[in-house]
């Protein structure tokens, strides 16, 4: 993929061997970079994220609906008794 060879010995072959080294660095961390924002991407869609997040709202108004009502059958219960 890369051509990179064995550390060179004199300081102008060891500038270019360094340069080679950062470049296919900076190229792997891109291209990892790339591919992790378009996964996410996918992950949600605007519309996907406006869905859970209504869905998540009305499933908390309906319990608490349904403890209003059960409380309110607790408490009637308990007077019929009386």
């Amino acid at each position: 993929m890369f051509n990179v060879r064995k550390t060179p010995k004199n300081s102008r072959s060891v500038r270019e061997y360094e340069r080679t080294v950062t470049a296919c660095i900076v190229t792997l961390y891109a291209s990892m970079h790339h591919r992790r924002k378009i996964a996410f991407m996918y992950l949600f869609q605007p519309w996907q994220l406006l869905l859970v997040t209504l869905a998540g709202w009305i499933n908390r108004q309906q319990q608490d609906v349904i403890d209003y009502i059960q409380e309110e059958n607790r408490i009637l219960k308990s007077k019929l008794k009386d």
